[in-house]
């Protein structure tokens, strides 16, 4: 009897195990540090770079630029990474115009972030002058 059971329960265990543990995905998140709005009244674009270093293409699940005064993610005014996988060796981009307010940039995407680089600037959208710029880690 005890045979049995050991022949039954044993693969109907590993099968199990193997289905809960098949079915987790693992996604990897990159933000940029606060980028501090100039408060003056003059509204400012975050644009953040991704470019993919790496030899496979990168599937970008989401992006946003966070508004701090909101404590959320305001709509994008421009996305071009999120359409297709990020090929290797292109660079896409997303951009948000922010009330003279602070915000960062926040990136996820399917598996790792190991081939993946990042960079958002804030600039005055009179000027087009960078103001100031993070790297997303």
């Amino acid at each position: 009897m005890k045979l049995v059971r050991r022949t039954v329960l044993l693969p109907a265990l590993l099968a199990a195990s193997a289905l809960v543990l098949g079915g987790v995905s693992h996604a990897g998140t990159l933000a940029s540090a606060l980028i501090a709005g100039r408060g003056s009244g003059e509204n400012q674009v975050i644009r953040c770079f991704l470019t993919n270093v790496g030899k496979k293409p990168i599937e970008v699940q989401s992006v946003a630029i966070r508004n701090v005064s909101l404590g959320a993610a305001d709509p994008l005014s421009f996305n071009d990474c999120t359409a297709s996988p990020l090929q290797p060796r292109l660079t896409c981009q997303f951009a948000n115009e922010l009330p003279s307010t602070s915000g960062f940039g926040e990136v996820t995407v399917k598996g790792g972030t190991k081939s993946l680089r990042g960079l958002c600037q804030a600039y005055t959208t009179d000027d087009q002058l960078v103001r100031s710029e993070s790297e997303m880690r």
